[in-house]
């Protein structure tokens, strides 16, 4: 029987090591095409038009890039009325380092040029292309592209797009801030931004934008490539060349994955006023005008190998640390919760955070484990550790290595020390026997989400069992293999990180393409899941404001969240329930749900 259960706590110990299974398969993601497991880590497919508006006559090219294998070929270029297309040139190849949550991985590239003409005016919506990798039909996205007799309209509004800066190294991030108008006494009633490069620039990943404040003056409505719809901030006329100018701002960041020259194509905006007609067989008639912003380049140099230490976290950029505990009066062998905050400019999301059970430091600690936690502003990860005797009087200061990408160094950011007073333990000497196995048993704190059955299962199982199999240092490898697994999880090629970043692009897509409130329901159910790592099945009849305020004290990625943040969420979910299945008429627009989206990012969900 004893032999039994030690197998049980075994099994379990090992299934809940491994997490929920992914979908996917690690790192098998065709970015814009198909999904498949066994591929090898990390392959993408990009597909990207070198001009969004272009002349008639004129000849332009799209730009198909396949990373991470040598095993590709196109076998289809689509066939689109009113366009040419040459043969694919290529492929040309390349190849080059990269930095994913702290490690160096090598990175391969295949590129293809299909060069096209477009004969006629008119907007062209350019089907996928197939290509086989790996013996796997994959198809890129489509592409969105208009094609028109002049480009007038220089007098009348601009563009600009500006780098924070041309030149960066690997893992730095930086952003392209749009700042974009029309003349303030010009009438328009639709704007379009053409952005081959928006939400796929090839050799980067793209970072999620924290939602605008509730303090700026936002305009909403502006589309970008003719399917998203964003909301961009309005700042003050300004004068140009004699005329007031209404002035828009819009940012999108990115983070470098590779060295080499990152290309931004050229880039248009295109705004008018569009008279509305009521007769089935007159076309809308349209006054357009059009600007552009020429294409540039951003260098990407490698992180320097020389000084590099042994120990480098992968961090880039330059960083404020802060530490602080829920306690400075312990006892021997209590847990203390040491919370570690890293905030400033660079690739907050991307480093790996230090590992106390390898700092010198911390020998006279005991080190359970820790969690982290990732939000626009900042990384934070809460560490369980306690102190082995009372000679510990002070938490060590929680150094990393990191890359100043202004100074050109390496160099250590480091926490201060919190000075602690640790008491003895009363009618014991050392931290052994049944404090030992107590502490060792408190290691399940660190995990705060619902045990599954399974572990529900093993309050069955006798106590001198566990307390054998704890003893063989089943937990110990419980832990390595959990720490594994969330290192995995900080991947931000892993198909959870990339779900959760695009969640919000994700939404606004869905609901524009939604054909009533069915689908809009699904969409925020989706968006929601996406953002707590969960099915969307979960999201279906939960009560928002209950699920807040049992989730948020158990679980660290949450600590922010308060109940009262998911009353208007609870609120807007039981409108869109009833519209959608009992006929109300009463249904949410999609910009109240975008907006809601975007107080829940703010708030830390």
């Amino acid at each position: 029987m004893r032999i039994h259960s030690i197998c049980l706590f075994l099994f379990s110990s090992l299934a809940l090591a491994a997490g929920p299974p992914s979908a996917l398969g690690q790192g098998a993601t065709y970015r814009g095409g198909q999904q498949r497991s066994g591929q090898q880590r990390g392959t993408r497919v990009h597909a990207q038009a070198s001009k969004g508006i272009l002349k008639v006559g004129e000849r332009s090219s799209i730009r198909i890039i396949v990373e991470n294998t040598d095993d590709a070929r196109i076998l289809q270029v689509p066939e689109v009325s009113g366009l040419r297309f040459d043969k694919p040139r290529g492929p040309s190849t390349n190849s080059s380092t990269q930095w994913v949550n702290g490690r160096v991985s090598r990175t391969f590239r295949m590129t293809w040029d299909v060069l096209f003409r477009v004969d006629s005016e008119g907007e062209y919506d350019i089907p996928s292309f197939i290509l086989e990798i790996q013996g796997r039909r994959v198809a890129t996205r489509p592409i969105a592209i208009r094609a028109v007799k002049d480009m007038r309209g220089e007098d009348l509004g601009f563009l600009e797009i500006r780098p924070s800066s041309k030149r960066v190294v690997e893992g730095q991030p930086f952003t392209l801030e749009l700042s974009f108008g029309w003349d303030a006494l010009t009438e328009i009633n639709y704007v379009n931004l053409y952005l081959p490069w928006w939400d796929d620039l090839p050799g980067t990943l793209d970072l999620e934008q924290p939602p605008l404040s509730s303090r700026v003056k936002r305009v909403e409505g502006v589309t970008i490539n003719r399917t998203t719809e964003t909301v961009v901030e309005e700042l003050e006329l300004f004068e140009r060349n004699g005329r007031r100018f209404r002035q828009m701002r819009l940012r999108q960041s990115f983070i470098p994955t590779r060295s080499g020259t990152l290309e931004v194509p050229t880039s248009n905006l295109e705004f008018g006023r569009e008279s509305r007609t009521f007769s089935l067989f007159d076309r809308p008639k349209r006054q357009r005008y059009i600007v552009q912003a020429e294409p540039f380049t951003i260098e990407v140099i490698p992180l320097p190998t020389e000084g590099q230490p042994f120990d480098f976290s992968g961090a880039v950029g330059s960083f404020n640390v802060r530490a602080s505990t829920d306690t400075r009066d312990a006892v021997v062998g209590d847990s203390i919760k040491l919370v570690v905050e890293w905030s400033g400019s660079g690739n907050l999301e991307f480093f790996e955070t230090p590992d106390l059970s390898r700092i010198e430091a911390f020998d006279g600690f005991r080190v359970y484990g820790r969690t982290e936690e990732k939000s626009f502003e900042r990384r934070t990860a809460t560490y369980d550790i306690a102190p082995l005797s009372e000679e510990v009087t002070e938490i060590p200061p929680i150094s990393m290595s990191v890359f100043d990408p202004i100074e050109e160094l390496y160099t250590t950011v480091a926490s201060d020390p919190i000075a602690i007073r640790v008491r003895p333990l009363q009618r014991a000497t050392q931290l052994e026997g049944e404090g030992g196995d107590r502490f060792e048993r408190d290691i399940q704190d660190i995990d705060t989400r619902p045990l599954t059955r399974d572990f529900e299962a093993l309050k069955a199982v006798p106590r001198d069992s566990v307390v054998f199999a704890t003893m063989a240092g089943v937990p110990l490898l419980w832990l390595g293999i959990r720490t594994g697994v969330r290192r995995r999880r900080g991947d931000p090629s892993a198909p959870r990180e990339r779900r959760r970043r695009r969640a919000r692009k994700k939404l606004a897509r869905d609901l524009r393409g939604a054909q009533g409130t069915e689908q809009k329901l699904v969409a925020f159910q989706s968006f929601l899941a996406a953002r707590t790592d969960e099915t969307n099945e979960a999201w279906i009849g939960r009560d928002p404001e209950l699920w807040a305020r049992e989730i948020s004290p158990s679980d660290p990625r949450f600590g922010r969240l308060k109940p009262q943040d998911f009353a208007k969420v609870g609120a807007l979910m039981a409108t869109l329930d009833r519209a959608a299945w009992g006929g109300e008429s009463n249904s949410p627009s999609g910009q109240e749900i975008l907006a809601t989206a975007d107080e829940l990012m703010e708030v830390g969900l």
